[in-house]
């Protein structure tokens, strides 16, 4: 039976590339991309795409049970929906806040609430896959980007919670944190960064199709960073 395997933010940088690798190794991939995303970033028999906005909570959760209910079950689900901006300490508003915190953080909790029950009812070994940051690690690294840090700072939280509340019932979250992606949204907005140092979408993708293998799932580490040569 084909393996099947969830990916939010499909259409972005680092979901088509995910959403390629898993392809690429014989997956069923049931896509979801937001209203004015690329819904034909792929063409491939093995893949399905929805159109859902992450960002209004009880039409995300009624779209991705929705989902679910077509083309599951599941086991592992990707969440790569995120955005990135500049911004320091002085100038950054509790309005800049908030637009990262619903894109980078409540977008993956609404999603991770779904799939966590979903796993639980199916009494599935279950994986979910977030995306972190270093500068969520490491305030330090966050003065000029303070939105986009704090929002990410999150996300640690919320693999800490979904870990201790699935530890009964062999559901966990491991969070991938890149340095810096390689991506032409990030080349300009730091255009004077050396890039050949940034970790590639592709490089990030072969890391997470790992952590959905037998082997890649007996890793303990719940954080993964890959920064390249950053």
């Amino acid at each position: 039976m084909i393996k099947s395997v969830f990916i939010s933010g499909a259409s972005g940088n680092l979901g088509r590339a995910v959403s390629a690798k898993f392809l690429n190794q014989g997956y069923q991939v049931t896509a979801v991309v937001g209203p004015r995303d690329d819904v034909n970033f792929i063409s491939n028999k093995n893949l399905f795409v929805d159109t859902v906005d992450l960002s209004i909570e009880t039409d995300a959760i009624n779209s991705l049970k929705n989902i679910i209910d077509r083309y599951g079950p599941f086991s592992f689900a990707v969440f790569t929906v995120g955005g990135f901006n500049m911004g320091g300490f002085p100038g950054t508003g509790i309005g800049d806040i908030q637009k990262m915190i619903q894109l980078n953080f409540e977008t993956a909790y609404t999603s991770a609430r779904v799939f966590f029950k979903h796993f639980k009812e199916k009494n599935t070994r279950g994986r979910m896959i977030l995306i972190g940051a270093r500068p969520g690690l490491n305030p330090y690294q966050a003065s000029e980007m303070v939105a986009y840090g704090l929002s990410k700072s999150l996300i640690f939280g919320l693999a800490d919670i979904i870990n201790a509340s699935g530890k009964d019932h062999g559901i966990d979250a491991a969070v991938i944190v890149p340095s810096i992606i390689n991506t032409p949204a990030n080349r300009k907005a730091m255009p004077d960064a050396d890039f050949s140092d940034w970790v590639k979408p592709d490089h990030l993708a072969e890391n997470i199709y790992f952590l959905s293998t037998v082997a890649g799932r007996e890793l303990k580490s719940k954080v993964f960073k890959v920064y390249g040569n950053s």
